[in-house]
């Protein structure tokens, strides 16, 4: 639907107007991995930086999605890799959440960290561990995560494991 962006923005549509939320066109458009949208709209002079309300990036968004080439276009695009929402998180730590594999080696590939914590001190690994995300466990590890990192409370990613039944995490 680039051409229908296109024609709003000739007729004067604001290209960067938050919704009640926060959320931008571009965060929009990260969020359902439209790659051609997202370009289209940082043509016309859209942020790939604004967040929405709580933080959240259009690359934080497109994370948490799985959205692989839409990391890569906002990236490509000047998007920073690395900012967390509101409560720490980074696109990495979400990645890990959902269990992302692909999102997490293609953000640590553009430059993001995969040892940032959250505020609560939970790393990639341990968010990872308390899902059961043995794959994103073991993408992280080889990218130089550490698999022993303690949250804020001392529960490593072992305990997180444990604490939820995630026998193969643990493995």
């Amino acid at each position: 639907h680039v051409d229908a962006i296109k024609a709003l923005a000739a007729l004067g549509a604001s290209v960067n107007t938050s919704a009640n939320n926060g959320c931008t066109p571009v965060l929009v458009a990260a969020d359902k991995g439209h790659v051609a949208a997202i370009k289209a709209l940082a043509a016309l002079g859209a942020s790939v930086n604004a967040p929405a309300n709580g933080g959240f990036t259009p690359v934080y968004i497109a994370a948490q999605d799985g959205h692989v080439d839409a990391i890569k276009v906002l990236a490509a695009l000047g998007a920073s890799v690395n900012t967390p929402a509101n409560d720490g998180c980074t696109p990495v730590c979400i990645a890990a959440q959902e269990g992302h594999v692909d999102a997490i080696k293609a953000l640590a590939a553009l430059g993001a960290s995969v040892h940032t914590p959250a505020n609560d001190g939970g790393t990639p690994v341990c968010i990872a561990a308390e899902k059961g995300h043995v794959d994103a466990i073991k993408a992280l590890a080889a990218l130089g995560a550490s698999v022993n990192t303690p949250a804020n409370n001392g529960f490593t990613p072992v305990h997180v494991a444990a604490q939820n039944g995630h026998v193969d995490a643990i493995k």
